[in-house]
């Protein structure tokens, strides 16, 4: 095992390796951000005072003619003209991130055999025109995992706290208590923004590296 390696290995499973046959090393980049779904829905204490007003300043700004959509079927090209127009906003330095995220999302919507019921795809219309969207999958555990969310946030500030929000509240009512955001990849301003939401614990992995034994 001389020289092999092996990248995102859950905590879980590195708790159980016997010491002093492996090196160790965190993969802080790919820590799971886990919320609590009922904190998130409330926004409430000081710690999310800045979110409450995001929220409602995009609610004040939007209603009455903002509306929630759950779609049974994925709605494909909405969505992603949605995702190149918010994609369009950011600097350049995550292009790369975000060319793959809409490789990821277009083979979403290309699963033949997708099981919509362990899904929830919500979006947010204001005035008919869809200024955000939101793809949680129902997992076991009380415990949903966020695959895809993405918000207008230029034109409509506060929608990325409204969208959260609405998901949550939408898994609550479904019996789940937890929302996995998965990681923050390096990248310092989607470390910063998940960070922000409060998560509740992270599911930590780590890189491990075979020892090499010979002569002990």
């Amino acid at each position: 095992l001389e020289n092999q390696s092996l990248g995102l290995v859950p905590e879980v499973v590195v708790k159980c390796i016997k010491n002093g046959t492996v090196k160790i090393i965190e993969e802080k980049n790919h820590a799971d951000y886990v919320y609590d779904l009922e904190e998130i829905h409330r926004y409430q204490g000081r710690r999310y005072r800045t979110k409450r007003k995001l929220f409602n300043r995009f609610v004040n700004r939007s209603s009455p003619s903002v509306s929630i959509m759950e779609f049974n079927r994925p709605n494909r090209d909405r969505i992603l003209d949605l995702f190149d127009g918010w994609a369009s906003q950011k600097n350049n330095e995550s292009n790369i991130f975000h060319r793959n995220e809409r490789l990821a999302l277009e083979r979403f919507f290309e699963i033949d055999n997708l099981d919509v019921n362990n899904f929830v795809i919500l979006g947010v219309e204001v005035s008919s025109l869809l200024v955000g969207f939101s793809i949680a999958e129902k997992l076991k555990n009380h415990y949903t995992l966020l695959h895809f969310e993405k918000g207008m946030t230029s034109q409509f500030p506060g929608i990325g706290a409204y969208l959260f929000n609405v998901m949550s509240k939408y898994l609550l009512n479904a019996g789940y208590r937890y929302i996995n955001l998965e990681e923050d990849l390096g990248l310092d301003g989607l470390r910063a923004n998940k960070v922000s939401y409060r998560p509740c614990l992270y599911f930590k992995k780590y890189g491990i590296m075979a020892l090499d034994l010979k002569g002990q």
